[in-house]
This record gives structure tokens, C-alpha cells and sequence, in this order.
């Protein structure tokens, strides 16, 4: 599908721009918001990387990677946004929602579900302190459910340095986890 917007971008711009706005704005949007956590700060990265996108389309080669291609634009463009804002007014962004854990869905009781959701809580304060360096790794990982390799294709990094975000990542979420819960008493 993606070849034949490649053949007709000449002829018919404005609807293969349509097209390929179409296809993947959820996609853009939930990448951006998942980042961000911010619905006005994820409006302006959507907008902005499909202005990238329809600037920079002449440049794809391979139109079957255009997924992959979108969504480094799109990550790319909500680190450095968050980056421009953190500088501007240390911008906080809010907790990780989407951020799915398995918890079981048949725990024997009612306190073990309250424990299960504090600690996923938890979790998700957690994760929101880390870089956005590696929270998108942690994002394309456990969310989007991609292999190292595919990371590495969609940040524009090689597999080592995926492998050594996701690990420092989980270090340190292990190291905030471990402490708060000696300091809080909640585990």
C-alpha cells in the first residue's frame, strides 16, 4: 500500500499526505502521549512530526519501513519537546496510565488486589522519574511489545545500546522501588 503512496506523492500529494495522516495518527498519538502524558503537549508533537513526515517523505527509500520510521520522528520529537520544556519550566509530566502490568485477575482476596494496585502505582510514580531516554525504550519494549532489534530500528540505535537502556532502566526502577518501599513501608 505504502509503494503505491510512494508512486502517486507526484501526482496526487495532498491525498497521499490524507492517506498516510489517516493510517497512522493513532499510532503517532498514542506514541506521543505515552511519552509525554500531557493531551496539549502530544497535540503539538502530532502536528509537528507530520509536518517532519510530509517534509522529510522524498527522503524514505524503503516505504514498507514507514511505520518505523514514523515513530522515530515521532519519539524523537516528544523527547525533545519534553527536553524543551524541561529547560523552560522543569515541565513535569503526569503518571504513566497506559502502562499496563500483569496482575492477575482472580487474586484470592481483597487485600491482595489493594496490595497489587499500590504497588502498580508505584510502578508508574516510578517509571515517570526516569529520562525520557529510557522510558521510550521501556515504552517500545513492554507496551508496543517489539524486540530489541525493532527498538533499535525505530530510536535510530544499535541493539547494545537498546539492551543497556532497558537494563539501566530496570536497575534503576528496581534501586527506587527497593527504597521506597524500606522508607514507606509499603512492602
Amino acid at each position: 500500500m505504502f509503494r503505491e503512496i510512494f508512486r502517486r506523492k507526484k501526482k496526487e500529494p495532498d491525498h497521499s499526505f490524507k492517506l498516510i495522516y489517516e493510517t497512522f495518527y493513532s499510532h503517532v498519538y498514542k506514541t506521543a502521549f505515552f511519552i509525554t502524558k500531557d493531551y496539549h503537549s502530544t497535540q503539538d508533537i502530532v502536528q509537528e512530526t507530520f509536518i517532519k513526515v510530509f517534509k522529510n517523505l522524498d527522503k524514505l527509500e524503503d516505504g514498507s519501513k514507514m511505520k518505523a520510521w514514523i515513530s522515530t520522528i515521532t519519539t524523537r520529537t516528544a523527547i525533545d519537546f519534553i527536553r524543551k520544556q524541561r529547560k523552560g519550566n522543569e515541565f513535569e509530566t503526569e503518571d504513566f496510565d497506559t502502562l499496563i502490568l500483569n496482575v492477575s485477575e482472580h487474586a484470592s482476596t481483597v487485600e491482595e488486589e489493594v496490595e497489587k494496585y499500590i504497588f502498580s502505582e508505584m510502578i508508574r510514580s516510578e517509571i515517570q522519574k526516569l529520562s525520557p531516554e529510557y522510558r521510550s525504550v521501556l515504552y517500545f519494549k513492554y507496551i508496543e511489545d517489539l524486540k530489541d532489534q525493532e527498538i533499535a530500528n525505530v530510536l535510530g540505535l544499535n541493539v547494545p545500546t537498546v539492551k543497556t537502556r532497558i537494563h539501566r532502566a530496570k536497575n534503576q526502577l528496581k534501586k527506587k522501588l527497593h527504597t521506597k518501599s524500606f522508607v514507606d513501608g509499603e512492602l
